[in-house]
């Protein structure tokens, strides 16, 4: 079906969801108005702070309205903008009642950074990192009741072979998906009825958290591998250097060797290397983080003087 869209409600509120709304200023949008989550305390003193979305759309003088949720005072607020076309979410964070999903003339869409019905919900990218898949890629899909159900509208793979972290990934997505918005912007036949997911081949991934960073040495060096990059801009991977102090690890490698070490230990450190035991073949550390330090590399550790002689 040929689309004509003019008026556009968008709702996000993530660094991903701002750099979606910043291409679509390139198409001939009449109105434009947007949805994002409330201003958060954040940083060590707490100060209130605008999402990406809301900094931006501000910069560029585009109505913004953030609700605490999306309530009876919020609809009021809403319905008396322009009605739109489409409803374009990604990333919001907060579900979307019936009523909002209903309004738009086309419905509403949203961008989810997986290929569903695999990993619906709240960590996509870093949940295919971590648990290795060899691909993933964006499903454009319509907003359902039920959290990331609807029908698919568009798909777009991407392989993780070399993929470093979470960040570098979300960038190679963030360009899948202007590829269909150019499409839908220059009137190509996108059916944005789309065709329902396979639900019984539904997997799920839960909201992160900073402890789920800690590394479990007694794991394969695979495993430990996937983690550091899944979690890596946040809440990156860490352990403990001789049990007390904290250590980030940024970037490392799959050593596949045998060994006769515990878990943890190290192996090798010097200006070389810096290679720690796993439960299966091991992991050299390239670049590590100690607590309120820079990013450093193996070497510039090792020349600190640190006496390392067991991660965990």
């Amino acid at each position: 079906m040929n689309n004509r869209i003019e008026h556009i409600l968008f709702a996000g509120s993530s660094v991903f969801s701002k750099n979606i709304l910043a291409d679509l200023l390139q198409y001939p949008i009449k109105t434009l108005n947007v949805l994002t989550q409330p201003d958060r305390p954040s940083g060590r003193g707490k100060t209130l702070t605008p999402t990406a979305v809301k900094d931006f759309a501000l910069s560029q003088h585009i109505n913004c309205f953030s609700p605490i949720a999306l309530d009876d005072r919020a609809h009021d607020e809403i319905l008396s903008m322009q009605r739109p076309d489409l409803m374009i979410v990604v990333a919001y964070g907060l579900l979307i009642p019936e009523w909002l999903i209903e309004w738009p003339a086309l419905g509403a869409i949203n961008i989810h950074t997986s290929l569903l019905p695999r990993w619906r919900g709240a960590s996509p990218i870093q949940s295919a990192l971590k648990s290795g898949d060899k691909e993933t890629g964006i499903t454009i899909m319509r907003v359902s009741k039920k959290l990331d159900e609807g029908n698919i509208i568009y798909q777009s793979k991407l392989s993780t072979e070399g993929i470093k972290n979470t960040e570098e990934l979300s960038l190679l997505m963030e360009e899948e998906a202007k590829v269909f918005f150019k499409d839908l912007f220059n009137e190509a036949k996108i059916d944005l009825s789309g065709v329902p997911q396979n639900h019984e081949e539904a997997t799920y991934c839960q909201k992160i958290k900073k402890t789920d960073g800690l590394i479990d040495w007694n794991t394969s060096a695979l495993s430990i591998f996937n983690l550091i990059r899944a979690y890596n801009p946040w809440p990156m991977a860490y352990s403990f250097i001789n049990t007390d102090s904290r250590i980030r690890i940024i970037e490392a490698e799959v050593t596949e060797e045998d060994h006769h070490f515990l878990p943890g230990q190290v192996i090798e450190f010097n200006k070389k290397h810096l290679v720690v035991a796993c439960k299966k073949n091991a992991l050299k550390l390239v670049k590590v983080q100690l607590d309120g330090g820079k990013v450093i590399t193996h070497k510039d550790l090792f020349n600190s003087g640190k006496n390392i002689s067991r991660f965990g």
